[in-house]
Protein backbone atom coordinates (compact mmCIF):
# COMPACT_ATOMS: atom_id res chain seq x y z
CA UNK A 1 0.00 0.00 0.00
CA UNK A 2 1.13 3.63 -0.22
CA UNK A 3 1.52 3.69 3.57
CA UNK A 4 3.79 0.64 3.47
CA UNK A 5 5.93 2.24 0.78
CA UNK A 6 6.12 5.59 2.60
CA UNK A 7 7.01 3.90 5.92
CA UNK A 8 9.68 1.72 4.32
CA UNK A 9 11.15 4.70 2.45
CA UNK A 10 11.13 7.04 5.44
CA UNK A 11 8.65 9.57 4.03
CA UNK A 12 7.41 10.91 7.36
CA UNK A 13 5.21 13.70 5.94
CA UNK A 14 3.47 11.28 3.55
CA UNK A 15 2.94 8.79 6.40
CA UNK A 16 1.47 11.53 8.57
CA UNK A 17 -0.94 12.56 5.82
CA UNK A 18 -1.97 8.97 5.04
CA UNK A 19 -2.51 8.28 8.76
CA UNK A 20 -4.52 11.46 9.16
CA UNK A 21 -6.62 10.43 6.17
CA UNK A 22 -7.19 6.97 7.61
CA UNK A 23 -8.14 8.34 11.04
CA UNK A 24 -10.04 11.53 10.34
CA UNK A 25 -10.85 11.92 6.70
CA UNK A 26 -8.91 14.55 4.83
CA UNK A 27 -8.81 18.30 4.56
CA UNK A 28 -8.51 18.52 0.76
CA UNK A 29 -7.70 22.25 0.72
CA UNK A 30 -4.82 21.81 3.18
CA UNK A 31 -3.52 18.80 1.27
CA UNK A 32 -3.64 20.63 -2.04
CA UNK A 33 -1.82 23.57 -0.46
CA UNK A 34 0.82 21.18 0.90
CA UNK A 35 1.11 19.64 -2.57
CA UNK A 36 1.82 23.11 -3.94
CA UNK A 37 -1.06 23.46 -6.37
CA UNK A 38 -4.80 23.77 -6.59
CA UNK A 39 -5.13 20.49 -8.51
CA UNK A 40 -5.68 16.97 -7.32
CA UNK A 41 -4.08 16.19 -3.93
CA UNK A 42 -1.88 13.18 -3.30
CA UNK A 43 -4.59 11.66 -1.10
CA UNK A 44 -7.17 12.19 -3.86
CA UNK A 45 -4.86 10.36 -6.23
CA UNK A 46 -4.34 7.49 -3.75
CA UNK A 47 -8.12 7.18 -3.31
CA UNK A 48 -8.67 7.27 -7.07
CA UNK A 49 -6.21 4.41 -7.51
CA UNK A 50 -8.20 2.30 -5.04
CA UNK A 51 -5.34 1.80 -2.59
CA UNK A 52 -6.07 0.84 0.98
CA UNK A 53 -4.37 3.24 3.39
CA UNK A 54 -5.53 1.47 6.55
CA UNK A 55 -2.97 2.02 9.28
CA UNK A 56 -2.84 -1.55 10.60
CA UNK A 57 -3.26 -3.42 7.34
CA UNK A 58 -0.58 -6.03 6.78
CA UNK A 59 1.05 -6.16 3.40
CA UNK A 60 -0.59 -8.37 0.82
CA UNK A 61 2.16 -10.97 0.56
CA UNK A 62 1.40 -14.25 2.33
CA UNK A 63 4.53 -13.87 4.43
CA UNK A 64 5.90 -12.15 6.48
CA UNK A 65 2.70 -10.03 6.82
CA UNK A 66 4.37 -6.79 7.87
CA UNK A 67 2.45 -3.68 8.79
CA UNK A 68 3.75 -0.21 7.98
CA UNK A 69 5.11 -0.08 11.54
CA UNK A 70 7.19 -3.24 10.96
CA UNK A 71 8.64 -1.71 7.79
CA UNK A 72 9.47 1.63 9.40
CA UNK A 73 11.22 -0.16 12.26
CA UNK A 74 13.16 -2.51 9.98
CA UNK A 75 14.24 0.45 7.83
CA UNK A 76 15.32 2.40 10.92
CA UNK A 77 13.04 5.42 10.37
CA UNK A 78 12.47 6.67 13.93
CA UNK A 79 10.40 9.69 12.86
CA UNK A 80 8.03 7.48 10.88
CA UNK A 81 7.78 5.04 13.81
CA UNK A 82 6.82 7.92 16.13
CA UNK A 83 4.25 9.15 13.62
CA UNK A 84 2.69 5.70 13.28
CA UNK A 85 2.61 5.18 17.06
CA UNK A 86 1.06 8.62 17.55
CA UNK A 87 -1.69 7.64 15.11
CA UNK A 88 -2.45 4.37 16.92
CA UNK A 89 -0.55 1.76 14.92
CA UNK A 90 -1.05 -1.65 16.51
CA UNK A 91 1.81 -3.83 17.75
CA UNK A 92 0.67 -6.75 15.62
CA UNK A 93 3.02 -9.70 15.24
CA UNK A 94 4.18 -10.68 11.77
CA UNK A 95 4.07 -14.23 10.37
CA UNK A 96 7.16 -15.03 12.46
CA UNK A 97 5.41 -13.75 15.61
CA UNK A 98 7.71 -10.71 15.83
CA UNK A 99 6.19 -7.44 16.96
CA UNK A 100 7.68 -4.18 15.70
CA UNK A 101 9.40 -3.75 19.08
CA UNK A 102 10.95 -7.23 18.76
CA UNK A 103 12.38 -6.22 15.38
CA UNK A 104 13.73 -2.92 16.74
CA UNK A 105 15.60 -4.67 19.54
CA UNK A 106 16.77 -7.68 17.49
CA UNK A 107 18.24 -5.38 14.83
CA UNK A 108 19.69 -3.11 17.51
CA UNK A 109 17.87 -0.03 16.24
CA UNK A 110 18.72 2.22 19.19
CA UNK A 111 16.87 5.35 18.04
CA UNK A 112 13.76 3.37 17.10
CA UNK A 113 13.87 1.39 20.35
CA UNK A 114 14.12 4.69 22.23
CA UNK A 115 10.98 5.90 20.40
CA UNK A 116 9.07 2.87 21.69
CA UNK A 117 10.37 3.31 25.24
CA UNK A 118 9.54 7.02 25.31
CA UNK A 119 6.08 6.56 23.79
CA UNK A 120 3.00 6.85 26.01
CA UNK A 121 2.28 3.32 24.70
CA UNK A 122 5.60 1.87 25.93
CA UNK A 123 3.95 -0.68 28.23
CA UNK A 124 1.85 -2.12 25.41
CA UNK A 125 4.94 -2.44 23.18
CA UNK A 126 6.92 -4.29 25.83
CA UNK A 127 4.14 -6.56 27.07
CA UNK A 128 3.37 -7.86 23.58
CA UNK A 129 6.99 -8.59 22.72
CA UNK A 130 9.30 -11.54 23.29
CA UNK A 131 10.55 -9.89 26.44
CA UNK A 132 13.10 -12.52 27.52
CA UNK A 133 15.05 -12.31 24.27
CA UNK A 134 14.63 -8.54 24.11
CA UNK A 135 15.98 -8.05 27.63
CA UNK A 136 19.09 -10.06 26.79
CA UNK A 137 19.78 -7.92 23.71
CA UNK A 138 18.93 -4.67 25.50
CA UNK A 139 21.29 -5.39 28.39
CA UNK A 140 24.17 -6.48 26.19
CA UNK A 141 23.86 -4.21 23.13
CA UNK A 142 21.90 -1.19 24.37
CA UNK A 143 22.58 -0.81 28.11
CA UNK A 144 21.40 2.82 28.27
CA UNK A 145 18.02 1.81 26.84
CA UNK A 146 17.87 -1.16 29.21
CA UNK A 147 18.19 1.34 32.06
CA UNK A 148 15.32 3.38 30.61
CA UNK A 149 13.21 0.22 30.40
CA UNK A 150 14.00 -0.76 33.98
CA UNK A 151 13.27 2.75 35.21
CA UNK A 152 9.86 2.63 33.50
CA UNK A 153 8.98 -0.75 35.03
CA UNK A 154 10.40 -0.19 38.49
CA UNK A 155 7.98 1.04 41.10
CA UNK A 156 9.45 2.16 44.41
CA UNK A 157 7.14 1.95 47.39
CA UNK A 158 7.88 4.18 50.32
Amino acid sequence: SPLHYAAHSGHEAVCRELCRHDADGIDDDATRAADGDAGESFIDWVDDQGYNTALNMADQRPSPRHTALHLAVASNHAGVVKCLLDHGAAFLPDANKNTPFDIAVARRREEVTAVFLSSPRWREALLLSDSCQNCKVLFTAMPELAKVMLDRFTVVKE
